[in-house]
């Protein structure tokens, strides 16, 4: 599968992973729930030998 066909939605302490075909079609989705609310700035996702990892900053609580 070619890394750059899987998005990662963040909305609130869940984060939705989806793996798309080339034309666009969904194959898989999965949905996590995050002991925390996260941020998709400066997230970072690295897919190596089968195992997609995804790091997420917290969000910051409003002062």
């Amino acid at each position: 599968m070619d890394p750059r066909s899987v998005e990662v939605q963040i909305a609130g302490r869940d984060a939705t992973v989806v793996a798309r075909t080339t034309r666009g079609a969904e194959i898989r989705s999965s949905t996590f729930a995050l002991q925390e609310a996260a941020t998709g700035e400066g997230a970072v996702a690295e897919y190596r030998d089968g195992w997609l990892t995804i790091t997420l900053r917290k969000k910051e609580a409003p002062p």
